[in-house]
């Protein structure tokens, strides 16, 4: 399924606010522009849907209740591809005009890692 249209039925499922619907098409928009060769798969379309979930969280205030344990972060830190995954996460936080909890930036950079590993 096409990523604008899935996150428009997240937003006509009032699953998202429309608002969160736009700031996610801007970073789908980012992603095609600065990261194309992230965007080639499945795997793309479930960390923007998680992504949405976690924008959702924070307009709403909420947090996650778990994370990623110290653990295995450890093994994403050491990640060959975590600088990269570190820099287009702060570049996704600029697009977003906001800064994402901990909690949710280990998730995130756990998808982007992977991403980017596959991508290579």
């Amino acid at each position: 399924m096409e990523l604008r249209k899935r996150i428009q039925l997240l937003v006509e499922g009032k699953v998202i606010f429309p608002e969160v619907g736009t700031m996610i098409n801007r970073l789908i928009s980012y992603f095609e522009s600065k990261q194309p060769n992230l965007i080639r798969d499945e795997q793309f379309e479930m960390f923007i849907t998680h992504l949405a979930m976690a924008v959702q969280r924070l307009t709403n205030g909420e947090e996650l209740s778990r994370t990623i344990e110290d653990s295995i972060f450890a093994e994403v830190q050491a990640a060959v591809s975590y600088d990269s995954a570190g820099q287009i996460c702060s570049e996704m936080e600029q697009e977003l005009g906001c800064n994402l909890p901990e909690c949710e930036k280990r998730y995130i950079l756990l998808h982007l890692c992977n991403l980017i590993q596959k991508g290579e």
